[in-house]
């Protein structure tokens, strides 16, 4: 995802990477995230690779994040952040070990949030 950001703005150097963009890009991180951690709960077996996975989701979430709170356009986050009750209901069921870059991400977010 980071490399999509990074080619937009090259490709675009005389304009902003829109708020749509970014904002697409976060709910489809989002939906990764869920089906991840989807599949942890229904394939409760053979699931390693899902860890590096999420991971990499949360990481892209806080990159986008990042990048919303500094352009002032994280306004929509909060309220999409909120409504993630799919979300909140999947990090109840999972494992300790999947919930802790969940967790992570949440705590970021707030800091974050608190910062702007």
């Amino acid at each position: 995802m980071k490399s999509v950001i990074f080619r937009l703005i090259k490709e675009e150097a005389d304009h902003d990477v829109s708020k749509d963009i970014l904002y697409s890009l976060c709910n489809q991180s989002l939906l990764s995230l869920i089906l991840c951690l989807s599949e942890v709960t229904s394939h409760m077996n053979d699931h390693g690779d899902l860890i590096g996975e999420i991971s990499r989701e949360a990481s892209n979430l806080i990159w986008i994040v990042d990048i919303l709170i500094e352009k002032k356009l994280c306004d929509k986050f909060v309220k999409l952040w909120a409504d993630q009750k799919e979300l909140v209901n999947l990090h109840s069921k999972i494992p300790a070990m999947y919930k802790h870059e969940i967790s992570n991400f949440t705590i970021i977010v707030r800091m974050f949030l608190d910062l702007s």
